[in-house]
């Protein structure tokens, strides 16, 4: 499933790159390198809750890991994702 959060995250900074090559000045290296990097940051930030509960192997992680994907982009879903991924699970809860 971590590989799965990690290709999100690619696609985030391939995002950012087509963005500025598509712009309408053409394609500027000096414009598209750091359109990437913004863009492999921001994936990493939007993907924070996935990459929690993946880590955590979180029982509901696949759900979690969907929400934050489809929903994230709202603060409400990228929040909501978030402390689900904090949350404790039974058997974190039986451990202590």
């Amino acid at each position: 499933m971590r590989n799965v959060v990690w290709i999100l995250v690619a696609v985030m900074g391939a995002i950012g790159l087509v963005a500025s090559v598509i712009g309408k000045d053409g394609f500027y290296a000096s414009k598209a390198i750091p359109a990437a990097l913004i863009g492999l940051v921001l994936g990493a930030i939007y993907y924070i809750p996935a990459f929690i509960a993946t880590s955590r192997k979180h029982p509901n992680e696949l759900a979690i890991v969907v929400l934050n994907a489809v929903g994230g982009w709202t603060f409400l879903g990228w929040v909501g994702s978030l402390v689900w991924s904090l949350l404790r699970t039974k058997n974190e809860s039986q451990s202590k």
